[in-house]
């Protein structure tokens, strides 16, 4: 049982250098050679292993962070805002798509190495964690106040990969009389197997969960949605520094401006067929 409360990838950056456009490339506001340091909590966990191969990779959610600047005294959020969320292996990062899954794209996964000068995961466990099967015991763990994750396992017959999705429960609902509970909540990783190449997959998905017994659970996944030509002024508008301004407004790379941040919302809906096993501790143990 993965205590996620515990459990962090934290990264130092490489000494800061002038961008040749971007005067607050990466959001960084800070002097030439400075060095950046992250901690971050893990969010959920999602284990793929190759049927026959025996091939393995561990991916884990990070929790998200608003677009900001930083090391700032004021003015901490970038307006446009976006959010920042990666999904990490122990030495690659797999792009999150937020188009629909019948959408293909040109995402690639990409070694962590290449964008940090030093990093580590350190993923901590609870001791002495019990495997619940039955709703009453759910229940009762739940009224317990007891440390929860569910640990979900389904199957790819086209790619023959397994799947573990491994989630701390945040919310639970509970009706004791007729011995029902449902979880509905966030995030986890859902992996694109259409994108599996023997090592890994190039995309996952973002999704939030419901389920009520053990033996299904749908998926409602995160996209990204354009905004009418005539919202576009008032959300596009800058407040404060500006993310994408240039050193010489005269210097343009090619393709300049990026896109701003656009909203996201829940929408495709993705039902499969799982197991699911609820794992508890007492939480003051």
């Amino acid at each position: 049982m993965i205590d996620f409360g515990r459990s962090y990838f934290t990264w130092k950056s490489h000494p800061w250098q002038r961008d040749p456009y971007y005067k607050y490339q990466g959001g960084f506001v800070g002097r030439i050679g400075a060095v950046h340091q992250v901690r971050i909590q893990l969010e959920a966990a999602c284990t793929l292993t190759h049927s026959e191969t025996g091939q393995r990779d561990e991916l884990f959610l990070l929790t998200p962070c608003r677009a900001e600047y930083t090391i700032v005294t004021e003015n901490f959020f970038q307006i446009p805002n976006g959010e920042f969320r990666v999904v990490f292996g122990r030495e690659h990062g797999v792009p999150l798509a937020y188009k629909s899954t019948s959408q293909p794209d040109q995402l690639k996964r990409y070694k962590i190495a290449e964008q940090f000068a030093d990093f580590s995961m350190k993923v901590r466990s609870v001791d002495g964690a019990r495997t619940l099967t039955a709703p009453q015991e759910v229940i009762a763990a739940t009224m317990a106040d007891d440390l929860m994750n569910g640990r979900t396992t389904y199957r790819d017959e086209e790619t023959g990969v397994q799947v573990i999705l491994e989630f701390p429960i945040k919310l639970i609902n509970l009706q004791q009389d007729e011995k029902l509970f449902q979880v509905c909540m966030g995030w986890v990783p859902l992996p694109d197997l259409t994108t599996w190449d023997g090592i890994s997959v190039n995309r996952v998905f973002l999704a939030d969960i419901a389920f009520s017994g053990l033996d299904y659970m749908e998926f409602l996944l995160l996209q990204r949605v354009e905004v009418a030509q005539r919202e576009k002024a008032w959300m596009d508008a800058v407040r404060g520094r500006d993310r994408l301004e240039l050193h010489d407004p005269n210097k343009k790379l090619p393709g300049y401006p990026p896109p701003r941040p656009r909203p996201l919302v829940y929408h495709e809906l993705v039902r499969q067929d799982v197991n699911t096993v609820i794992l508890a501790a007492n939480a003051e143990a």
